[in-house]
């Protein structure tokens, strides 16, 4: 967070693919919002989110599947669509097997994060997902107000 801090942001988004992590833990909080009090006393006038995929970072492709196959980044004549993306295991898995081939991060993790959607659609099939659209929205808000004061 320090470091972000240097290159003097407008806000912060900070994601986190923590596997089951943002469930409610013994303590009785989930890692986003313990995250996001911790960033707070690091950064407390400067517009923060913390967004936990859920299960996997992954999901957020299997919700966005329709947009990835129309951009051609996955064939969409491999498995239909999962109607709640977040809900199985392994979700790398179910993209290796709708790539047709090893799913490595490093190779197309990247290229499928550029073809995800910021639709209506999405965001209602993958909660986590909901929660980043909505707070990417909020952080755009926040920076540019601030920006303007």
């Amino acid at each position: 967070m320090s470091i972000a801090l240097t290159l003097r942001p407008a806000a912060i988004l900070v994601v986190l693919d923590a596997d089951d992590e943002c469930q409610v833990r013994s303590s009785g909080d989930g890692l986003g919002p313990a995250l996001l009090a911790r960033a707070r006393t690091v950064a407390p006038d400067m517009p923060l989110a913390v967004v936990i995929a859920n299960r996997e970072y992954e999901a957020w492709f299997l919700a966005s599947l329709t947009a990835l196959r129309a951009a051609g980044l996955l064939p969409s004549d491999r498995l239909p669509d999962p109607l709640r993306p977040e809900v199985p295991r392994d979700c790398k898995g179910l993209i290796e097997r709708l790539l047709g081939c090893s799913y490595e991060e490093r190779v197309h993790q990247l290229r499928l994060t550029g073809g995800l959607t910021f639709s209506p659609g999405a965001a209602a099939r993958s909660a986590s997902y909901g929660k980043l659209l909505r707070d990417l929205d909020r952080l755009t808000r926040e920076a540019r107000s601030r920006r303007t004061a």
